[in-house]
């Protein structure tokens, strides 16, 4: 049998995926990549098992977004009605934006109040 698979370490397979040696790791104990081929110490996988894995989950993303594109074509707009602001802040556009500092509003308030305050029994 003439049949040629190279081994790739844990950096081969790091480097290939553009990750860290220990999220390979943690990959292979969620059970997300396949489970490497012990050889002594040395943990190692089929260069053609590595990119078989890549192929399926480069078809799942393809096929993500083909079904994301058929998705918003079928998509209705709805256009939302959009309520008129109430007449306290209804503004006159010829009069310009009309700016009240917070200050101002608070003082004008308390100034209102005063006589509720003066008025109460103690």
């Amino acid at each position: 049998m003439d049949y040629f698979d190279p081994l790739m370490n844990k950096f081969d397979v790091a480097s290939l995926l553009r990750c860290s040696e220990r999220t390979v790791e943690r990959q292979v104990k969620l059970g997300t990549f396949p489970p490497p081929q012990r050889f002594g110490r040395e943990s190692l996988w089929f260069q053609s098992v590595v990119y078989a894995w890549i192929e399926k989950r480069r078809a799942a993303q393809q096929s993500w977004e083909s079904e994301r594109q058929g998705a918003s074509k079928s998509m209705h707009v709805v256009e939302a009605a959009v309520p008129a602001p109430p007449p306290a802040l209804q503004t006159n556009p010829a009069a310009g934006p009309q700016r009240t500092s917070s200050r101002a509003a608070t003082w004008q308030g308390a100034v209102a109040a005063r006589p509720l305050f003066q008025s109460a029994p103690r």
